[in-house]
This record gives structure tokens, sequence and C-alpha cells, in this order.
């Protein structure tokens, strides 16, 4: 048979909804024109169309209908001026999918289009040909369970955004794959493009033929390619998505995400692709946790030996961590918490610290400091590390010298992906 072409499929032959019609088609006054009656099953064929849903430009249900029914009129007029002494031909749309034609006057029926089989079918050798996975579509909303992943068969108008049904989370994951058709930015200076956002031509993708466009939200980005927008991420918002799949990064918020055209103006665009995605929340079993000021301090313990310091204690009354100097020598405000291997990419820690200029905190993984700061005035301050470790212990260690000084951690955070310590809130 053909191979696979995007244009061996049926398609309507018109680029748009069209204004209704409104009136019946075989009322006076008519026009006749005359054919072979060889033609006319395909000219009926041909005209079905102006019974689907999509050809008629109206949100009226119910003017909908006439033209639909005057639509099967127009079918009967021309089965019935068929001529050359070929049965007359009726025909009826016996539910929303099924249309039946009879040639003895409505004794007996035939079937000759059910769109419920055509779907089906369609879907069944889609799948066969590996262009959509099985299983369908997971009507999942709000955030979705962690480790499960959320399969969308999506059509996208190149005017148009898609947004995903879940919101999207830190660690999650959303794959694009088995993009197909094509669109137009409204330029007529420009080709329709692939998903991927080279030129769409004679039913092919040139891979060699595509543009840059400065003002796109990716101008980085061939013009017209599927992209991404994470509302959330402020830093890195629109990213590539064209048969890729991209991992929101550690910190970003809950939020919305939307696939569309890479053009800075989408109104103007027209054309339409298909595409599966597929969300899978938290795969790799990320987490992030903050501990202190209400959060309690769950696994940490306090206070511990790092970096040959023991001082400071736990105070369950105000949930922090603190040291108080009550003499010359120095006094540590110290913490630590026992991983199983974990792989940390963040630390955040914050402290109050009453103490000499110049002391100095760390952060330590595995009993090394990873990050060190000295603060050059007392007051509150946060401290950071970003990085990528696996981890067996974390701690934080921070001094305080001269009498009546004092240091004080109000709240630990820390990212990463493996076995989630217990105790603290999610960040």
């Amino acid at each position: 048979m053909f191979t696979d072409s995007l244009f061996a499929v049926p398609r309507g032959s018109f680029q748009r909804p069209v204004p209704l019609v409104l009136v019946d088609p075989c009322d006076m006054p008519d026009v006749t024109i005359s054919v072979r009656h060889e033609w006319i099953p395909y000219m009926l064929g041909a005209l079905k169309q102006l019974v689907l849903q999509a050809t008629w430009d109206t949100d009226d249900p119910d003017a909908l209908n006439l033209v639909q029914q005057r639509a099967m009129t127009l079918l009967s007029c021309v089965g019935v001026g068929g001529g050359g002494g070929g049965p007359v031909l009726t025909f009826r749309q016996l539910d929303d999918c099924t249309l039946q034609v009879s040639s003895d006057s409505g004794v007996t029926w035939l079937t000759i289009f059910n769109a419920a089989t055509c779907v089906s079918d369609g879907i069944n050798d889609a799948i066969d040909k590996g262009k959509i996975r099985g299983g369908g579509q997971q009507p999942a909303g709000g955030r979705g369970v962690s480790g499960v992943c959320y399969d969308y068969t999506v059509t996208l108008n190149g005017n148009d955004r898609w947004l995903a049904p879940l919101t999207i989370s830190e660690f999650d994951t959303i794959e694009v794959t088995l993009a197909n058709g094509a669109w137009w930015d409204g330029d007529i200076g420009q080709a329709w493009k692939c998903p991927e956002g080279v030129e769409f031509i004679l039913g092919t993708c040139n891979e060699i033929s595509h543009n840059l466009d400065i003002a796109d939200p990716l101008p980085t980005l061939y013009h017209m390619r599927l992209m991404g927008n994470v509302v959330a991420d402020t830093t890195t918002p629109y990213v590539d998505m064209w048969d890729t799949s991209y991992s929101i990064p550690s910190g970003i918020p809950d939020g919305q995400f939307y696939l569309q055209a890479n053009d800075s103006v989408l109104a103007d665009n027209q054309g339409t692709i298909t595409f599966h995605v597929r969300i899978c929340k938290n795969p790799g079993g990320g987490w992030c946790l903050n501990w202190l000021s209400g959060k309690g301090i769950g696994d940490w313990v306090s206070p511990v030996n790092l970096e040959g310091h023991v001082a400071g204690f736990y105070d369950s009354a105000t949930d922090t961590v603190t040291a108080t100097s009550i003499g010359p020598s120095t006094n540590w405000a110290s913490m630590g918490i026992a991983l199983d291997s974990v792989t940390v990419t963040h630390i955040s820690v914050t402290y109050e610290w009453a103490g000499d200029a110049g002391d100095g905190a760390d952060i330590c993984i595995n009993g090394t400091a990873v990050q060190t700061f000295v603060q050059v005035t007392p007051g509150l301050v946060t401290f950071e590390w970003f990085g990528s470790a696996v981890a067996t212990e974390a701690g934080v260690v921070c001094p305080c010298s001269g009498a009546g000084r004092s240091a004080t951690i109000r709240n630990v955070q820390i990212t990463a992906v493996g076995t989630k310590p217990t105790g603290g809130t999610d960040c």
C-alpha cells in the first residue's frame, strides 16, 4: 500500500470553519448539473465532510444540528438525482457517529460510516506503529502522586498554548515524543515549519532549512520549534521541548507548565501539531526539607563533634541550636545529621550572630567543610552551598568568640535525591 504520509489520512477541504448555510439545499430555486452516474458515490463521499462539526463556524448547538440536517438532505438530493437507472438512495444519521444509506426507501439500511470505529481503529493503528503509547491519557489534576507518571496525547494549534493538567514541581520530568504535523507563524515571508522548527515541504521536514528570530521567547532556539514555559522558574523560564525530556530544577516552587511554538506573537499562527507528553512526578526520589524555627530538629543531633569542636545545644523551646561564649574562648553551635548515601545538591543555613567580626561558619559534608562564610558584622545571615556530593552525613558549625557573644542556628535546608530523613517540613 502507500507509504505513511501526512496527506494519507482524510482531511477537510476548508482551512478554517465556514459560515452556516441558512437555506435548505433542495428548495427552489435550484441549479441542475449533469454528471455520469458512476461519479455519484464519490460525490456523496466528498460531501460527507459537511456533516462534521468542525466544518461549521458556530458555537450554537441548535444551529449546528440544523446545518448538519441540511447537509444530510443535500446528500439525499444528490443520491436521488443520480439518474442513469441507478437506485434512489436515502440517508440517515442513526446517532452522533453513524451514517447509513438505504436503496429501498428505508426498508433496509447499510452503515457506510461509523466515526467511533474509525477513531478506535486509528488509535490501535497508531499504537501498533509506535506513534503513541498504549494505555491512553491518565486524567489527573492537581499536584499528582510522587513516583507516578501521567501520559497525555496532545493536539496543539499554532496560535494556542497547552497547559499541563498537573502542577509542576521541582524534580518532576516532562518528556515530549512523537511530534508530528506542521504550523506557520502567519508571515508570508516564512515557510511552514515542522515541530522541530525546520521547513515543512511536500510532507517532509527539511533539516537544513531553519531560522532564528531575536524576538522569540527563546531566541537561541529555532523559530516555531516546540518549546516549554516553566512559569515558576524566573531564571530559565523557557526550554526546548522538541523530542526531549526536561527535569525541573531543585528549588523551583509549584507552578504551571505550558507548551507552545517558539514565537513571540501566537495570535496569527496557523496549523496544528500533535505529540505525546509524559509527566513523571519526582521519579528520582528527590526531596527538600527545612528544619528548626518551628519545623523541629528531626534526625539532626546537637551538639556534635565537627572539626574537633563540641559545644552549644538544641533549645526545644525556641527550636534553635545555640552557643554562648562566657569567656575569651570560642564556643560552637553545631548540629549534624546521618544520611543514607544521598546525593546532596544544596544546603542553606540561616543563623544569627552576635560575635566578633571575622568569625567563620562552615557547612560540612562527610566531615569536611564545603562552604565557609566569614561574617563581617553581627546580625542575621543566610549562606548556601550548591553542588553535587554523595553524603552519609551533613553538618553545620557556627562559632562565637568573646564574652557574652552568641551564635544561633535558626534554619537549615537540604535538597537531595535519595532516602528522605524524618522530621522537618517540605520546602
